[in-house]
């Protein structure tokens, strides 16, 4: 169609060319020296006043390129549409047979305006609830922004602010901002709820980095952040106290930090082949690791209340008074974090991988993943040496932890950047050591299979005869532990069936399920 509103275009120019006397080669588009978009377009030249022509010795070129076989040629006008050409100036030839120069003129491509779209919303709310003398009022104020630009690029804000925000619990706040690259990048700052895997990382609010890489069979994710900020706590609960004496007898108050929350450190990954329509194979992976710098031990505004105990009194302190952390001055003695009140500092590692087929036309789905945790529920006095693990379960040096011999054991104080490794591990050891070695009693699978801190999972659907059947078996350890997904029920085996199926010409469905 294009080429035939060309053809008439040229004609209706070339009437009038020929009402003004006008011979030989008439140039219609583009113009000599004009300027034009680059999209759509359209090189033509009016053959009229050229006689005793054979349109089979025409030739055209473009920047020297030879485009003959893109044009429509005729003994009355050649044509050409081009969807798109670069930027810059061009030159157009036009080779008659028989004739000694080619006809040439030349124009210059301009870019197009960029495509920019964008479209925004703001809502806000407030509401307040009474039960008797108590009142919570609660406002909040959501901002949503989104765009394209140039049909490759786009990006997106969200943001939601609330009253709720309050510096001693986990953020209620998001701040959300997306740039994406078609469907190859996407890059999410601020705060994103990434989903790597159904055991590593589903859901979790991470407030950092979340970045995703796609390029045909290719997938690569990478997150990191913080799953939990830090939190000092309220300054009238933040301390505990009990009495104690020094060396030379005089009473002080021993103070332990309580009411705290660690900032949470995550790192996370997953590299996957397969574009997901018929098949994916991953492997994922996630780091966390609470900042033990990031409670202050010493808060000089803190109050504590003073009252003495069975074991006596604190000279100079009064019973019943509150004292800021600051009047207390040597009168207290800060204990050192591993003996805080509060919870201790973890430390988690996890390791999956996941496979997913689809079969007929995606009327099956088979999907399995397994993942495996270590955990440390307390990192204070860093990793154990090798030469303290070989008197953990007894006192002899014999290079052996209990039947297992660790002469060629490596020095847990060396992968201290991967998992800091101490007696607080859970499990402490992850898998039955009865199931090595030559006097082994115990199946090595059965030994994998049952190990405390190991989740699987398997899962098939299909959706034949308006029938969506889901059939699946999930098994989570008791010490199975992701911190980016505390969500996770642990200690669990579990079989489950559902099915859903339409009837009445879809106007009903019923869905029947067992767990």
């Amino acid at each position: 169609m294009g080429l035939n509103i060309s053809k008439a275009f040229v004609y209706n120019a070339l009437f009038c060319g020929v009402l003004l006397g006008q011979s030989g080669v008439l140039i219609m588009s583009p113009e000599p020296g004009s300027q034009v978009t680059g999209d759509n377009v359209l090189i033509a030249a009016s053959l009229f006043g050229v006689s005793n022509i054979n349109p089979s010795t025409i030739g055209l070129l473009l920047d020297g390129e030879d485009i003959t076989d893109q044009a429509y040629i005729d003994a009355d006008m050649v044509s050409c549409l081009l969807d798109k050409i670069g930027p810059g100036v061009h030159e157009v030839n036009l080779i008659l047979g028989g004739m000694a120069a080619p006809k040439k003129w030349s124009f210059t491509a301009m870019l197009k305006d960029p495509s920019v779209n964008y479209s925004g919303r703001i809502r806000s709310s407030s509401s307040m609830d009474q039960i008797d003398d108590q009142t919570l009022n609660i406002s909040k104020l959501m901002v949503d922004f989104k765009g394209s630009a140039y049909e490759w690029f786009s990006f997106r804000t969200n943001l939601k602010m609330t009253t709720q925000e309050n510096e001693l619990y986990q953020p209620r706040n998001v701040y959300g901002f997306s740039l994406g690259v078609r469907d190859y990048v996407t890059l999410n700052l601020g705060d994103a709820n990434p989903r790597l895997s159904h055991f590593t990382m589903n859901g979790k609010r991470i407030r950092g980095l979340d970045a995703q890489l796609k390029y045909g069979w290719f997938n690569l994710r990478f997150v990191q952040g913080e799953i939990n900020r830090a939190v000092q706590g309220d300054l009238a609960k933040a301390y505990s106290y009990t009495i104690d004496n020094d060396d030379f007898g005089e009473k002080y108050l021993s103070l332990s930090r309580s009411g705290y929350t660690f900032k949470q450190n995550v790192l996370s990954g997953r590299l996957a082949l397969g574009r997901g329509e018929k098949f994916q194979w991953g492997l994922n992976f996630m780091k966390a690791r609470d900042d033990t710098n990031s409670v202050t031990q010493i808060l000089n505004n803190a109050e504590i209340v003073y009252s003495p105990d069975a074991t006596g009194s604190v000279t100079g302190l009064d019973p019943g008074v509150v004292y800021t952390i600051s009047e207390l001055g040597t009168k207290a003695h800060f204990l050192e974090g591993k003996n805080w009140a509060g919870d201790g500092p973890k430390d988690n590692l996890v390791v999956g991988t996941d496979l997913g087929i689809s079969l007929f036309n995606k009327r099956l789905r088979l999907d399995g993943e397994l993942a495996f945790s270590l955990t440390n529920t307390n990192i204070w006095g860093g990793p154990l040496t090798l030469a303290a693990l070989d008197t953990l379960m007894d006192d002899s040096l014999d290079n052996k932890l209990s039947s297992f011999d660790l002469s060629s054991f490596p020095d847990p104080a060396d992968y201290e950047k991967i998992l800091i490794i101490n007696p607080n591990m859970a499990p402490l050891v992850p898998i039955d050591i009865n199931a090595f070695g030559d006097n082994a009693t115990v199946d090595l699978t059965d030994a994998v299979l049952s190990m405390p801190s190991l989740a699987y999972r398997g899962r098939a659907i299909t959706n034949f005869y308006g029938n969506y059947l889901a059939l699946e078996y999930s098994q989570v350890g008791p010490e199975f532990n992701s911190l980016a997904n505390p969500y996770l029920v642990k200690n669990k085996r579990e079989w489950s069936i559902s099915d859903k199926f339409k009837l009445l010409q879809n106007r009903l469905m019923l869905t029947l399920g067992y767990k």
